[in-house]
């Protein structure tokens, strides 16, 4: 178990690290100071790959009280054998711009590590803390030596606008992890960039070991609106999946309460998966003299995607830590194509030896003439074998005035589906029925209560009774 983390009690900012090579983390080996003792360094974080440590870290060594640089400091004995601070954004004068909020990540193959850092950087902008990039670099030889950066918010001319966190509180830069996918520690980064609206989600990856980047970076988010997105936070599977959290404001027409939102990249897709809501209720905008801060992470193992963030649903202005877990969708062949779940196609097929019986696709179970030469396919995923009940996402979502709800039963059984509101109160009761049929089923929400009376604009959740299981569905009401 390897720490380190930024401490005051010299007077201060310093970096001190400590590591545990017991079980469970007991028996800490002792405390030590990595960085410049004499200068202020703050924002570290902390990777490990090919048996060596790395600290990263932005310090104000070279100006103090002034402009930060980017600072890499190494072990090479696991935890001993620190070889000392490496500035790492060595493609300006030290000091000449405010490079800040470094991530790490450490790859490479064979014994030799290569550490990459990405971090966000004013120098291209019109003036100080404007017109903000984000900026990296890595090191062929273990962190020894680094050769000048490079911008990786490709696709846009430098300076020309905020990759960053539309924040009073201050920015974030981008993420690095490793991929693992060709059994290669190549690295994936996950920018934030002030796209058509005030902050959309892009994903870029590197080329040639980082001599390039994805040109143009895909977007992660797909609202289709104005809303905004921030705090992305990004990991990847060993078998190459990446996924993506981040705080999304697509819900709140007035784009202020947000929600902790989920996407994956499959191995081989072009473009990420449907986005979708992993908290079950808004986060309220913090009132003045308070921020959420870049408190949301996301740690993966071969299946499932654990996400963790700040949330104030109990009290305005102080937050918990809450946390909630996602299995990603899976790739399944479909004829000659590979579809991820949840996605809409038109797939042609033929007929090769046609036999009586129920076909099935990834999506929707499909009865096609012994003849046919071909089916649509539509959104959604096979009736449940298992379980009573599925609820599919309502379309559109945001809606103004109606949206249609769409829901599948694995057994004849009696069920209710209701609209309720953030505090659980029945709005409206779609339906009620004392036995209805397997099979697939819709309902439409004219945004009314059971008075026939207009709701006001708003998160509603619809929520499906069935055979003792229950189902809900988040669903954003504009006007």
């Amino acid at each position: 178990v390897y720490v380190c983390w930024q401490d005051v009690r010299s007077g201060t900012d310093d970096i001190y690290f400590n590591w545990s090579n017991a079980s469970g983390g007991g028996g800490w080996s002792g405390e030590m100071q990595i960085d410049n003792p004499v200068s202020r360094d703050y924002m570290s974080q902390i990777a490990c790959g090919q048996g060596n440590v790395y600290v990263v870290y932005e310090s104000d060594v070279n100006a103090p009280g002034g402009n930060e640089d980017i600072y890499l400091n190494y072990s090479i004995g696991s935890g001993a054998n620190w070889q000392g601070p490496r500035r790492v954004d060595v493609g300006d004068p030290a000091a000449a711009s405010h490079s800040c909020n470094p991530r790490l990540t450490v790859g490479g193959v064979d014994g030799q590590p290569t550490p990459y850092v990405v971090w966000m950087d004013d120098r291209f902008g019109p003036a100080p803390f404007s017109g903000w990039d984000a900026l990296a670099n890595h090191s062929v030889d273990g962190g020894a030596t680094w050769p000048p950066d490079y911008r990786i918010d490709v696709g846009t001319q430098p300076g020309s606008s905020d990759t960053w966190y539309p924040h009073i509180a201050g920015p974030i830069a981008c993420y690095l992890y490793r991929d693992l996918r060709n059994g290669i520690g190549d690295v994936y980064a996950n920018l934030l960039s002030m796209g058509p609206d005030q902050g959309d989600i892009f994903y870029t990856e590197p080329n040639d070991g980082g001599a390039t980047w994805l040109n143009p970076p895909l977007r992660v988010n797909d609202d289709p609106g104005t809303s905004d997105q921030s705090h992305c936070w990004i990991d990847i599977k060993p078998n190459g999946t990446v996924d993506v959290v981040w705080y999304d404001n697509r819900a709140d027409p007035l784009d202020r309460n947000t929600e902790t939102f989920f996407a994956a990249l499959l191995p081989g897709a072009t473009a990420f998966s449907p986005n979708m809501p992993i908290s079950n209720q808004p986060i309220a905008a913090p009132g003045a003299g308070f921020w959420i801060g870049d408190y949301i992470g996301v740690a993966v193992d071969a299946t499932t995607a654990h996400v963790a963030w700040a949330d104030n649903r109990r009290e305005f202005n102080l937050y918990d830590a809450w946390y909630a877990s996602q299995v990603n969708p899976q790739a399944v062949p479909t004829g000659a194509c590979c579809l991820p779940t949840g996605a809409c196609a038109t797939l042609t097929a033929a007929a090769c030896a046609a036999q009586d019986g129920e076909y099935k696709g990834d999506d929707v179970p499909c009865d096609p003439d012994p003849c046919a030469t071909g089916f649509q396919d539509e959104h959604g995923d096979l009736l449940p074998d298992n379980g009573t009940c599925v609820i599919r996402a309502n379309y559109p979502n945001p809606f103004n005035p109606s949206t249609l709800i769409r829901y599948e039963l694995g057994v004849d059984t009696p069920v209710r589906l209701t609209v309720v509101d953030v505090s659980g109160r029945v709005v409206k009761e779609l339906v009620r029925s004392a036995l209805l049929a397997k099979g697939r089923h819709e309902a439409r929400w004219d945004g009314r209560d059971d008075a026939e009376r207009p709701v006001a604009a708003g998160v509603y959740f619809c929520r499906l009774e069935a055979g003792g299981e229950s189902a809900t569905l988040r669903m954003a009401l504009i006007k």
